[in-house]
């Protein structure tokens, strides 16, 4: 049987690795959030943002006809 401050280290140990672990996680999710990105996802806003102005009406009213989703 293991003494009782040996345990008690050994759980302390496991907790801040899972802490730094977990932390971890966080910060690459958040640099992956703010990286930069690629070539389809600008191609894809730049599709719904014209999506949303639709196209000009063909009865002549001037109003924009109903986007083009």
């Amino acid at each position: 049987m293991q003494p009782y401050r040996t345990i008690e280290a050994i759980q302390h140990e496991r907790a801040a690795r899972f802490t730094r672990e977990s932390q971890r996680a966080v910060a690459r999710k958040r640099a992956a959030k703010n990286a930069p990105g690629g070539l389809s996802e600008l191609l894809d806003s730049l599709a719904r943002g014209l999506a949303s102005i639709g196209l000009a009406g063909r009865d002549g009213s001037g109003r924009p006809a109903s986007p083009a989703y």
